[in-house]
């Protein structure tokens, strides 16, 4: 008997299964998506250099027509809000080729037909593969890879033996200083950085996961030790403008602003830190910059852990805070007349 009723419950689970597959597919696509081209292009000096920005651009034009036609792609449905945006873009894409008719310089104008064909390839590819349901995963692919860009860059200044050479330092002698790996161009990181800590700490507030909410909130102090050795005063604005428009449309504000909080106490101490160690500071290769960079990579590791388990704990908070308040309005919605003939009732049986 026990054995059918297992039989049954599995046969009755199978077509769920079958049903979340291709969800959990088209999520895990989307999500490789927005983490494999942003950390791409990151490590290849951030895109920058034409040649590679137009093989990226034709390589995923050729995966749109190809996967299209041979049915490859799962291809969604658009609504008439991207279709629009699109439209908007390819439309000012062909409005750039044609001012190559009367533009000065017309190898700069083709450049810039090329950057926006690259930037069409992948509003293009996004909209066609990555359906409703899955759009969260691929802003959670976009996130990871901007904070797997912040820890690297952070740890080429802690510890610079394990990465390349500062190639921008030597043509540009005078940003020793300002970290700029792996984009080669100290603005670029910070403001790529900066883009990435209201989606984290977003993730630090929302992720369904525990552990994922703790490990989004550790890498926000990284992002902030970033953006300082960037010396970049655009990156905190950007950051700072970006916050506010993260606690101007969330719903939970609280809960936001506490993640930011104990995001930005782990940075001020990792800062703090760094700003003790002028070797480090400066971007020095010396004895002094080498111990001060192990000192400081066990103090990251120390910091994040604490903002981790800080998220954690105010996590743990807001579940049993909004859980009784959702369990409070539940009670709320009983009648009251039932719930006043309920007490008679219990009244006269007691009688």
């Amino acid at each position: 008997m026990y054995d059918m009723q297992a039989t049954l419950v599995e046969a009755r689970r199978a077509p769920l299964r079958v049903a979340l597959e291709p969800a959990r597919r088209a999520r895990a696509a989307a999500w490789t998506l927005g983490f494999a081209a942003p950390l791409y292009l990151a490590m290849r000096g951030g895109g920058y250099e034409t040649v590679l920005r137009d093989q990226v651009g034709v390589a995923l034009w050729w995966i749109v027509l190809v996967g299209a036609l041979v049915g490859a792609l799962p291809l969604a449905h658009p609504s008439r809000a991207q279709l629009t945006m699109l439209g908007a873009l390819v439309g000012f894409a062909a409005w750039t080729g044609v001012g190559a008719l009367w533009s000065q310089s017309n190898g700069l104008t083709v450049g810039e037909l090329s950057r926006l064909s690259c930037y069409a390839a992948v509003l293009t590819l996004a909209i066609l593969t990555v359906r409703a349901g899955a759009r969260g995963a691929l802003v959670g692919g976009v996130t990871s890879a901007i904070g797997a860009v912040a820890v690297l860059a952070l740890l080429s200044r802690l510890h610079p033996a394990w990465f390349p050479a500062n190639e921008t330092a030597a043509f540009l002698p005078g940003t020793q200083s300002r970290l700029n790996y792996p984009l080669n161009y100290w603005n670029g990181l910070a403001a790529f950085v900066a883009m990435g800590v209201p989606l984290m700490a977003h993730y630090a507030a929302t992720a369904r996961a525990l552990a994922l909410r703790m490990l989004a909130a550790a890498s926000l102090p990284a992002m902030a030790a970033v953006i300082y050795l960037t010396f970049s005063r655009g990156g905190w604005l950007e950051m700072g403008a970006a916050v506010i428009v993260l606690l101007a449309l969330s719903s939970g504000r609280l809960w936001r602003l506490a993640t930011l909080a104990i995001g930005a106490a782990g940075g001020a101490l990792l800062i703090a830190a760094i700003h003790q160690r002028p070797a480090v500071d400066h971007g020095l290769l010396n004895t002094a910059a080498q111990k001060g960079g192990n000192e400081l990579i066990v103090v990251a590791l120390v910091v994040c852990a604490g903002v981790a388990l800080l998220q954690g704990a105010i996590a743990l908070l807001e579940g049993h805070v909004e859980g009784g308040r959702a369990l409070a309005s539940r009670s709320s919605l009983l009648p009251r007349g039932l719930l006043a003939r309920a007490v008679v009732t219990a009244v006269v049986a007691a009688g």
